[in-house]
């Protein structure tokens, strides 16, 4: 009698199609990285810009791009090896021209690399213990370098503003480099670099040497020898997620408990948000501001997507005199209140005229602060598969798959009902707006790009979430 195991003839998918996603500045545009080299793609519509195949002469080459930055819409992007077989060492960042199609800076690390930003003048580099500030020259000029809590993940965020200074006009890169005089647009015909009239405002945020702690530091031209640095206490447990707003004004920050997501100000660290995600644990893994700021998405491996609306009143608060600090804060104290007592009654989140759900019982001073706490405006539970409520090609548009706000996710469950056996697998999203109201989530295991759109219901004045449409990225050859 054969009593032997059957073998199982399902394939199953046992690396992500997508080894990174990563959104430029503007987030008009993102790049992969995969096994063979990678590409760029315009955000919304997704439509393939750049192509780079690094394996054309051999299979066995090295060829696995594992982290990639871009420079806005220049030729100019940051690659880490990654994969099966990197391309470049895990421990080393290539900064590479595509116009020239050739590596044209190196920096070389004790320790594997785990994110790297870029803007016109730095070259920020992000390890397990230390972060590293570069001048965007040729060679690199170490600017900086920060201690940090063990971060496995790389979690930081860098932003970059522009404000109007007829008397400054900084280099971006320096004008002894080749870099400034090669710098041409690789998915555009014209630059819209404001050097002549404008300063940079560079604003950089990871954690800092104790758990919970985010530490702010502001890199700018100008306020780079003045070294300044804000230092304070945002949650109990280790930082997992950070962002910055465009306007950097704002910062968000989520520990590894995943439940709350708070909102301090860059200028002086005070808590402007306080706002619940949920009540199970989760690793929130992905955070971005609307390009106005005035609205947070939040993405956990709960595979939910949780939109928080910004008070366009508080969010004003917070950008007085952030381009203009000349001292280091200490510790915020309004923050550390929050977190002992759990009292956000004086926080912006609880303006009674928020779109954001808040607990019926909040007014009854006798409750805990739960029942204070404010929740996403909207949200939806993601589909593991797109195609299971839509056609079978690889593209669709006008998706019907909605959910509204007040946290009702449950039109998406049906999703549910038909997860087949890759659904084990927990994928992750990289995340962006294309606009105010339309977010993008490039998914890196089934390799699949989707757009939903905030969508109000004039009917029963109830806002909600709309998948506008998806499409597969195809095979990587």
């Amino acid at each position: 009698m054969n009593t032997r195991q059957p073998i199982s003839h399902t394939a199953k998918p046992t690396s992500p199609k997508l080894l990174c996603v990563s959104f430029n500045q503007d987030q008009d545009c993102f790049a992969i990285g995969h096994e063979n080299g990678f590409r760029v793609y315009s955000s919304d519509p997704m439509v393939e810009r750049v192509k780079r195949t690094f394996n054309k002469s051999s299979s066995s080459s090295r060829s696995g791009i594992g982290h990639i930055s871009m420079l806005h819409r220049t030729n100019f992007l940051s690659l880490v090896g990654g994969g099966k077989n990197p391309k470049f060492p895990i421990n080393k960042v290539i900064i590479y021209d595509d116009l020239k199609k050739k590596n044209t800076l190196s920096l070389e690390f004790m320790s594997p690399v785990l994110n790297v930003f870029l803007s016109r003048i730095r070259i920020i580099s992000v390890v397990e213990t230390h972060v590293y500030v570069y001048a965007f020259s040729s060679p690199p000029k170490l600017i900086a370098t920060y201690e940090t809590i063990r971060n496995p993940y790389g979690v930081s965020d860098l932003s970059n503003s522009l404000s109007i200074n007829n008397d400054t006009s900084p280099t971006a890169p320096s004008s002894s480099s080749s870099l400034s005089s090669s710098s041409s647009l690789l998915l555009s015909s014209s630059s819209s670099s404001p050097a002549s009239q404008s300063s940079v405002n560079e604003i950089l945020a990871f954690p800092g040497r104790q758990p919970g702690q985010l530490q702010i530091v502001d890199i700018s031209p100008q306020h780079q020898h003045r070294n300044l640095i804000s230092i304070f206490k945002a949650h109990r447990s280790p930082i997992r997620c950070i962002s910055l707003n465009r306007q950097a004004t704002m910062v968000a920050s989520a520990s590894e408990t995943g439940t709350i997501i708070r909102v301090h100000s860059i200028s002086n660290c005070s808590l402007l948000y306080e706002f619940r995600r949920g009540l199970d644990k989760a690793i929130v893994y992905a955070m971005k501001f609307s390009p106005d700021g005035t609205k947070l998405a939040v993405i956990s491996d709960k595979q939910t997507l949780h939109v928080f609306r910004l008070d366009r009143h508080m969010s004003s608060k917070a950008t007085g005199g952030s381009a203009s600090r000349d001292s280091t804060p200490s510790p915020s104290t309004t923050d550390s209140s929050a977190l002992s007592s759990g009292n956000p009654g004086a926080v912006g989140a609880t303006n009674q005229d928020s779109l954001n759900r808040q607990h019926f019982l909040r007014s009854l001073p006798i409750f805990t602060s739960y029942f204070q706490s404010q929740w996403s405006f909207v949200s939806l539970h993601l589909s593991p598969n797109p195609s299971l409520t839509t056609a079978s090609s690889s593209s669709t548009v006008n998706s019907s798959s909605k959910a509204t706000g007040i946290g009702n996710s449950h039109t998406a469950e049906k999703f549910n009902e038909s997860i087949n056996s890759n659904s084990q697998i927990n994928d992750r999203a990289a995340l962006g707006w294309s606009s105010d109201d339309s977010i993008i989530l490039v998914w890196k295991f089934r390799g699949k790009w989707e757009k939903y759109v905030i969508v109000k219901n004039e009917s029963t004045n109830e806002w909600g979430l709309e998948r506008e449409g998806w499409r597969s990225f195809g095979e990587f050859q």
